[in-house]
């Protein structure tokens, strides 16, 4: 039965797959991702999730056509280093324009982003803007696309859509019905 199963179902089968990864990465996103802003300085932490984030450093980075502020941050779950993560803040020479360069750990099961922002002068809360999002199961919509195209891909495989179904027995049968006109 298997053996025998059209490509075409085979693809069809396939890309709905797909599309149920493809809802469920939608779901995990939407209802269980988590957003922090935060004022840090230099060995400060904040925990997302089931990660710890500590600032390092933040130190000044020349670009090619731009300054940075360029956070170097440790990312950890359960006490053991994951990761460093460098976020920026560019200001662009030519026009003063200012941009964020987020950092981002994506694994199988969620992706932390990290983003810096300026120093806040207040005294009661001098350092680092600091916003770090959680957003789980956001791999899987790549997944679920890739999964969906690979199905339509698997479906035109199938020899019926290159060759046709043959009609020759079709053809045979609506010969045999025609009855000839007399005149």
């Amino acid at each position: 039965l298997l053996r025998t199963t059209p490509r075409a179902s085979w693809g069809m089968m396939t890309a709905h797959a797909g599309v149920g990864v493809l809802v469920a990465g939608i779901t995990g996103v939407s209802l269980w991702q988590t957003e922090k802003v935060v004022t840090l300085n230099p060995g400060g932490t904040v925990d997302i999730g089931v990660y710890t984030l500590t600032l390092e450093s933040v130190d000044s980075v020349p670009g090619p056509n731009y300054a940075a502020m360029q956070g170097r941050f440790s990312l950890a779950r359960d006490g053991q280093f994951l990761a460093e993560m460098t976020p920026e803040r560019r200001l662009y020479n030519p026009g003063g324009q200012s941009t964020t360069e987020a950092a981002i750990r994506t694994t199988f099961w969620s992706d932390v982003y990290v983003t810096i922002g300026e120093r806040t002068p207040n005294a009661l809360e001098a350092g680092w803007t600091v916003r770090v999002y959680e957003k789980p199961l956001v791999v899987w919509l790549w997944i679920g696309a890739s999964v969906m195209s690979l199905g339509g891909l698997l479906s035109l495989t199938d020899r019926r859509l290159r060759i046709g179904v043959p009609r020759a027995r079709a053809a045979r049968r609506s010969s045999a019905l025609e009855v000839p006109a007399h005149g």
